[in-house]
């Protein structure tokens, strides 16, 4: 009778375990693009629908608010893509991963912007110019620029819009990305202002330049 009981338990354990997905997190986010995001501690992970971790827990994803709530924050998936960070000279730059965790566009662009669901966004790529050096303290000199682009999910140029534009992207000097110039209409169409504050409408490119 002990065995059959002492038995009992131990199936009735082995169910709790199994049904146990995912324990011991600090936050779960809503359902995006068919992943939710958990985290522990200041990393997230990303599981699917059947409580399968898809990507391990990681500290490079952004944060961004939820729409239904500005108090909640979390990573997320939208339309096959999430945005991760990278600190490159004491510049925070953007890019993405799918849903494997792999990096498909790495981090080059001074914010984060989600893909539509034609798969392109505007985004605004640091350009690093070298023009000389500094005798006295050794160290190159450096501009930088950035151009607006409409790229597709692959992180290939789909449009030139303006630029280059001289930018100081330092953490410590410039806490957020430039405003965007230009913005998207339709799946065909894209508006982006010049220097005279004018507006021109441009066909949205279907592939790569």
């Amino acid at each position: 009778m002990k065995t059959l009981i002492t038995l009992i338990i131990m199936f009735l354990s082995m169910i709790l375990v199994q049904a146990q997905l995912v324990d011991n997190v600090d936050a779960v986010s809503p359902f995006n693009d068919g992943l939710t995001a958990v985290q522990k501690g200041d990393s997230w992970a990303f599981i699917d629908d059947q409580g399968v971790k898809v990507i391990d827990y990681r500290h490079d994803l952004v944060i961004t608010n939820s729409s239904q709530s500005s108090s909640e924050s979390y990573p997320k998936f939208q339309n096959g893509r999430c945005s991760i960070f990278s600190d490159s000279d004491n510049i925070r730059l953007y890019g993405y991963i799918d849903k494997t965790g792999k990096t498909i566009v790495e981090p080059q662009f001074l914010s984060p912007a989600y893909f539509n669901e034609h798969q392109f966004t505007i985004v605004q790529r640091l350009n690093k110019n070298s023009y000389g050096t500094n005798g006295l303290l050794n160290k190159s000199l450096v501009r930088y620029t950035y151009n607006e682009l409409i790229i597709n999910d692959m992180g290939e140029v789909l449009n030139y819009l303006n630029g280059p534009t001289h930018v100081i992207p330092y953490i410590d000097k410039m806490k957020t990305a430039p405003v965007l110039l230009s913005k998207l209409l339709s799946q065909h169409l894209v508006a982006t202002q010049d220097e005279n504050k004018k507006w021109t409408l441009l066909k949205v490119k279907t592939s790569a330049e």
